[in-house]
């Protein structure tokens, strides 16, 4: 009798291999996906009303751009550019400070709701500076310029154009 044979006559004895499958199959067509299919419609309200307070809140604050740093204060030569144009209507995170952040507030809900999520998330100080821009109406549309962003005048020439739709 071979090793695998004995590993399986041992696996066979030591549990009960079809009903464990037998089972795991009954709890995810009776528990697992009735779950799913009764909680989407509430994620999908969840993300509407998200989407509805950013589009109430934000413009009354007169705010309308997210601009995410990663602490360093060099924003290179792209983001340099849009910045003065932006300050007065941003909210400003420094994600090297987000130990201190209050997660209840709204530039950190909006952040963690709309801003870059790269995979794996220890790649966000490269992908960051980052710019969030929320029109009413709109999805809001994220725009990163960090070390991992490919093609950065293309991302910058389309912000300026999102920026020209912003303005009017």
């Amino acid at each position: 009798m071979s090793t695998r044979q004995r590993l399986g006559v041992v696996l066979t004895g030591w549990m009960p291999f079809p009903l464990f499958t037998a089972l795991l199959y009954l709890f995810l067509i009776f528990v697992w996906f009735p779950l799913v299919v009764l909680t989407s419609p509430a994620w999908l309200l969840y993300g509407f009303i998200r989407l509805a307070v950013t589009w109430y809140v934000l413009p009354r604050q007169g705010k309308g751009f997210l601009v995410i740093t990663n602490g360093e204060g060099n924003f290179g030569p792209w983001l340099s550019q849009i910045l003065p144009k932006i300050e007065g209507r941003s909210i400003f995170l420094d994600y090297a400070t987000r130990a201190q952040w209050n997660s209840r507030s709204l530039p950190v809900w909006l952040f963690r709701a709309y801003g870059p999520k790269p995979k794996p998330s220890s790649w966000m100080p490269q992908c960051l500076p980052a710019i969030v821009i929320f029109r009413r109406f709109h999805v809001p549309k994220s725009f990163l310029f960090g070390s991992l962003c490919r093609e950065p005048a293309e991302r910058l020439e389309a912000l300026r154009s999102a920026l020209a739709r912003n303005s009017s």
